[in-house]
């Protein structure tokens, strides 16, 4: 279950990155490798930040991975190095996703063909 005010807002983007975390064991292990992978002061910073924000240590990983695959807040555009790092998780997170195009909301079907 998602809640959003928009399916073409970065919030939808950043749930479904949660929702393929964990319904896609492929996802799950390359993003968790991503995430391990990530310079140890990096992975500290952005767990600090995400601990402060009220996340519990059970989900730093998704939100980590969730973040960086569909957009980074202010305060960790602030940690160094991470706009190149998110260049990987972004790229990653569309060939699982891939971004729709703008139908303001709304999914576009094709038309059945006349017999």
């Amino acid at each position: 279950l998602i809640g959003i005010n928009s399916m073409s807002s970065r919030t939808f983007e950043h749930e479904m990155a949660h929702a393929l975390f964990y319904t896609s064991k492929e996802y799950r292990e390359e993003f968790t490798e991503l995430v391990k992978s990530l310079r140890p002061n990096m992975y500290e910073d952005l767990e600090s930040y995400l601990l402060q924000m009220g996340y519990c240590e059970p989900v730093v990983i998704d939100e980590i991975q969730a973040y960086l695959s569909t957009g980074i807040d202010d305060r960790m555009k602030m940690i160094r190095g991470i706009k190149t790092c998110q260049k990987k998780f972004s790229k990653t997170f569309k060939r699982y996703y891939g971004k729709p195009k703008n139908t303001n909301g709304r999914t576009k079907r094709k038309t059945a063909e006349k017999v």
